[in-house]
């Protein structure tokens, strides 16, 4: 299984063979559960995407979560880097989609 360095270097190298820019979608697996163990995933995350130039709103990375309050503290630590998942337009009062939960830009508080 790669490492999200290595993904990283992938997505670039395809990009730069194919002629266009390829996202990235980190997922936070169980992030409460490595929270509670004295293993948080946001700091990695974040160094990782400062550390390659991606904490920057025009970068293409979705950061998603089936849990929703790691991804609100992600948005005050990321510039831009966490979007809503394209097509995913929130029109009125809906339930929380049951996959993952995507953050919006950070201009709409939705956590959806």
């Amino acid at each position: 299984m790669p490492t999200f360095q290595e993904v990283i270097h992938l997505t670039r190298q395809l990009s730069a063979e194919l002629g266009r820019e390829i996202g990235i979608y980190p997922e936070t697996k169980h992030p409460t559960y490595f929270a509670s163990i004295g293993r948080p995933l946001e700091p990695k995350l974040v160094e990782t995407l400062n550390r390659n130039g991606l904490n920057r709103p025009e970068s293409r990375v979705f950061v998603q979560s089936f849990e929703t309050a790691n991804l609100r503290a992600l948005r005050g630590q990321l510039r831009g880097a966490v979007h809503r998942q394209p097509g995913h337009r929130r029109r009125g009062p809906r339930p929380m989609p049951p996959a993952e939960v995507l953050l919006s830009t950070p201009t709409d508080r939705s956590p959806y």
